[in-house]
C-alpha cells in the first residue's frame, strides 16, 4: 500500500480532515521493517491533510475513552481490528477493505456455516455492511 493508495482511500470514505489511529504490528520479526515502511506511509499521509498518529499498540485503542480520540483506525492485520470490533459489538460490526477499485464489506462475523439452514442466523451485521457499502458507494461518487 502506498500513501498516495491510502489517502485516496482514507478520502473516498472519510470527510477529510480525519483523525486516524494507526495499529502498530505485533509481531517483533518484523516489526523493524514495518515500523520503517509505516513511517513512510505516515509522513506522506500528514503530507496529504491526514491527521494521523504514529502507529499505537491495538490494545489500547478500542476503550470507550480512546474511541472518542479518533475517526477511524487503521489495522494492518485482521485480529488487530475484528476482535476488538466483535467484542463492542459483534451483531453489528463490518469488514471494510479499502483502497480497492470497488466498494467491499462484509459482515465482520464471516459465514456461518456451522448455522447454515437452521434458522437461527442473524441479519445484523449484514444490513449494516449492506448500509455501509452503501454509502461508501455514494461517497465515491460524490467525489
Amino acid at each position: 500500500m502506498t500513501g498516495r493508495y491510502c489517502s485516496s482511500c482514507c478520502r473516498s470514505i472519510f470527510d477529510l480532515p480525519t483523525y486516524a489511529r494507526l495499529c502498530k504490528p505485533c509481531y517483533v520479526e518484523s516489526k523493524k521493517r514495518e515500523q520503517i515502511e509505516l513511517q513512510t506511509e505516515v509522513e506522506t499521509l500528514r503530507a496529504e491533510g491526514i491527521t494521523i498518529t504514529d502507529p499505537l499498540p491495538a490494545d489500547s485503542l478500542f476503550h470507550d475513552e480512546a474511541r472518542k480520540t479518533y475517526d477511524a483506525v487503521v489495522c494492518l492485520y485482521h485480529d488487530q481490528a475484528l476482535i476488538p470490533v466483535k467484542t463492542l459489538d459483534f451483531w453489528g460490526g463490518v469488514n471494510a477493505t479499502l483502497g480497492l477499485p470497488i466498494v467491499r464489506t462484509s459482515p465482520d462475523h464471516g459465514t456461518g456455516f456451522d448455522i447454515a439452514g437452521k434458522g437461527v442466523a442473524r441479519a445484523d451485521s449484514l444490513i449494516a455492511a449492506i448500509r455501509l457499502a452503501g454509502q461508501m458507494a455514494a461517497a465515491r461518487a460524490a467525489s
